[in-house]
């Protein structure tokens, strides 16, 4: 459809039913909006200069649909132990920090309903804050010399995510299961310790066993209902597919559902039927993921009947 060159080498992200752009460097953010079923270029929205170097960047993939945060996208830059919150057209919202001028900032996830906001850290923890909407915020507080309002925690202490003191256990990568719409439930990269789950309601953490691990885990996604994760491990050329069991906080590998191969980066659709590889020979290859599902228990003459309504 278009092409442009562009100065971001940080960060890239489609939003808003892939209506949205977002790309970034470490002093700047570009926003950009594609014109609705048509094929034409996107129009450029905004570029602001961040007053922060971004260390991490995130937006809401989506809004809500209704409430007082029906169609807002909170767009948090990080630099060090600090973050800021903007809406809008970047319109500064909030500020906040993590109390400790030791600890970097590693990871940003939101929580169910856009209600609270989630920071994950390089010596390993995650730290939980409200997430107001844009009028709640009008009833705060000033910031000094008229700065935005700051953000509040919702937990007074942190979650930490390994006991052992050998390292800094960072949170590089913190991903909410979307599909799960109970409670937030996450899946974790823990650098040097691998894969974990966590029930944020009820305060399980559990480690999954991943022999795969090498030190590096590049991408994770589930499915639209939750049941299924996509875990990346780059460095050992392995894609792996986990089932999801929420009530015990655990994943459980899917039998022969393992991916081997070669790539730089890769990419799939929401519902993970497709995935987009770029390969270290620049090239990129797109493959369909084939689900096979046990039928045995499934009430066939009930769901064509389901069909021929």
């Amino acid at each position: 459809m278009f092409e442009f060159s562009t100065f971001a080498h940080s960060h890239i992200q489609i939003y808003d039913n892939d209506d949205k752009l977002m790309v970034a460097d470490q002093a700047q953010i570009r926003l950009w909006d594609f014109h609705d079923n048509k094929e034409d270029i996107p129009q450029l929205v905004t570029i602001m200069e961040a007053p922060l170097k971004i260390d991490c960047l995130k937006v809401n993939k989506f809004t809500e649909t209704h409430g007082e945060r029906a169609g807002v996208f909170y767009y948090v830059i990080a630099c060090k132990d600090e973050f800021k919150v903007y809406h809008e057209r970047l319109d500064l919202l909030l500020q906040g920090d993590i109390n400790n001028k030791m600890d970097r900032i590693s990871s940003i996830e939101f929580g169910l309903d856009l209600r609270n906001l989630y920071i994950g850290t390089e010596k390993g923890l995650i730290f939980k804050f409200y997430l107001p909407s844009p009028k709640q915020v009008e009833e705060y507080e000033p910031g000094l010399n008229g700065e935005a309002p700051k953000i509040k925690l919702a937990e007074e202490e942190p979650i930490k995510v390994e006991t052992k003191p050998d390292y800094d256990y960072s949170v590089k990568l913190l991903y909410r299961v979307v599909g799960i719409l109970e409670e937030d439930f996450f899946a974790i990269h823990v650098k040097y310790s691998g894969l974990k789950v966590w029930n944020e309601k009820s305060g399980d953490l559990n480690g999954v066993v991943c022999p795969e691990y090498k030190g590096e885990i590049d991408q994770i996604k589930a499915t639209p209902n939750g049941q299924f994760l996509l875990v990346g491990f780059r460095d050992a050329s392995t894609i792996m597919f986990f089932s999801i069991d929420k009530a015990s906080t655990m994943l459980f590998q899917v039998e022969g559902s393992k991916i081997t191969r070669d790539y730089e980066m890769f990419e799939t659709d929401d519902n993970l039927t497709l995935m987009l590889f770029k390969t270290k020979k620049k090239s990129l290859e797109l493959y369909a993921i084939k689900w096979e599902f046990e039928t045995t228990k499934l009430d066939l003459k009930r769901l064509r009947k389901l069909d021929d309504q």
